[in-house]
């Protein structure tokens, strides 16, 4: 047991650093760390305390971050004028991970007074790195708070990169999460790697591609969803460059998370072009036989190659084999959309505190208005014609539909948006948009 112990210990002290940007999460991280210690610590009556040792610090090991945006970077041999302070702030990490409670804040203390130091003499020799120093002084690592940059070499003492790296990075488009992209978005790794309809997650990808040293490993529990999506081609083209697939876990629709809905995928990615097969794992109706090696009614395994499955900017794991020669795009024989889009359907209070005008209030109908409003706007026929009945998705309810309030869309497809402009039969839809047309 004491030989566990100590592997586990060792593990935690060497090779293990966790980061996320959620406070709760980094604590979970570091009790888990803690309650596998203690199963295996071993114990003997005859000593004070039992022989338990103090559990180790973590506040080192796991930091609560932004793992996405790193430090502004610094003017080259910066480091060079604080060599030896860095040396210290790396002796104290060290000592913190088995400190006692006394000696533990008189380390934080000197932490923080290296910090100091390390700022004035980067200070000193060049002004170019205030926005760097400014962060580094300022980040405290003994308490769990959000932190708007990370930076393995400040926080970890790490000179190298990383040799393994796990995640389950968080799934949101952009279209209902701008505030959460746009930090990201003016990036570094944003200017690059930044596309329209990509998922939040694909820059986590991104970024461990940088932070992983070569021929070494990243495994992700993902949403599958790229693999075929015009937002992911910047990644999908990385991942062709850069990784292979050395093995996948399709969860398919069995649901893994309680509050995420969708088609999951894990994948353990290599980072080299050296890896040609790996196993694909396909996984039916519940994950009881995940495990396995071979066929059952639950699981399906099939030895892919990465030199086949990319093709025209997606991956294809099924149908296997499948060789695109030539495409055709739809629009070539078919009139295509994404649908209805109410570009407004009214004037909101967002829009109208932008945008004030006399008349105007919020509620207002501009491309749905109710049956008052129709009325009151005396279209004509071949202006009825083109104001179609509307149901948009909350007037559907379970088993039914609320008819309450009619509603009515002026239907602006691409014929008729020539019609509106130009033709005086409708001149009063005209009009009507016209007035709206700063909303």
């Amino acid at each position: 047991t004491h030989g566990v112990y100590e592997l586990k210990l060792q593990t935690i002290l060497q090779s293990i650093y966790g980061c996320d940007i959620q406070p709760m999460a980094v604590e979970l991280s570091r009790l888990r760390c803690w309650l596998s210690l203690i199963i295996d610590e071993p114990v003997d009556k005859k000593k004070p305390n039992w022989g338990i040792e103090n559990l180790p610090n973590l506040d080192f090991k796991f930091v609560c971050v932004n793992s996405l945006t790193g430090l502004p970077k610094m003017v080259e041999d910066a480091l060079g004028a604080v060599i030896n302070e860095y040396e210290k702030l790396k002796e104290l990490r060290l000592e913190f991970f088995t400190a006692s409670a006394n000696r533990k804040l008189k380390i934080e203390e000197e932490f923080k007074q290296t910090q100091a130091m390390i700022a004035a003499k980067h200070k000193d020799w060049s002004s170019k790195n205030a926005n760097a120093v400014s962060l580094i002084i300022n980040w405290n690592p003994f308490k769990i708070e959000e932190t708007s940059w990370f930076d393995p070499f400040w926080m970890f003492g790490l000179n190298d990169k990383f040799e393994i790296i796990i995640g389950n990075p968080p799934y949101l488009r952009e279209k209902d999460n701008q505030l959460k992209f746009a930090g990201v978005n003016q990036s570094e790794l944003g200017k690059k790697f930044h596309q329209g309809k990509m998922d939040f997650w694909y820059y986590f990808l991104h970024k461990a591609i940088d932070l992983i040293n070569d021929n070494c490993f990243i495994c992700f529990i993902t949403s599958r969803y790229w693999l075929n999506s015009f937002g992911a081609t910047k990644l999908i083209d990385r991942v062709n460059n850069y990784l292979s697939f050395v093995n996948v876990v399709d969860i398919g629709n069995v649901k893994v998370f309680e509050s995420v809905v969708g088609y999951h995928m894990i994948a353990l990615y290599q980072k080299n072009k050296l890896v040609d097969k790996f196993i694909y794992k396909k996984v039916f109706d519940e994950l009881s036989d995940i495990f396995l090696k071979y066929d059952t009614n639950f699981i399906s395994i099939k030895e892919l190659r990465n030199s086949f499955i990319f093709q025209n900017n997606n991956i294809y794991f099924e149908p296997f084999g499948v060789t695109v020669k030539e495409t055709l795009t739809i629009d070539r024989i078919c009139d295509s959309s994404i649908g209805v889009q109410e570009s407004p359907d009214k004037v909101s209070n967002k829009l109208l505190s932008k945008n004030p005008k006399e008349g105007v209030n919020v509620g207002d109908g501009v491309f749905v208005l109710n049956s008052n409003e129709l009325n009151k706007y005396r279209f004509n026929s071949f202006e009825s014609h083109i104001s179609k009945k509307y149901l948009d998705p909350n007037d559907v309810i379970k088993y039914g539909i609320n008819y309450d309030v009619e509603k009515y869309l002026i239907y602006s497809d691409k014929t008729n948006k020539l019609l509106i402009a130009g033709d005086q039969r409708f001149v009063n839809i005209k009009n009507h948009l016209d007035y709206y047309s700063e909303y």
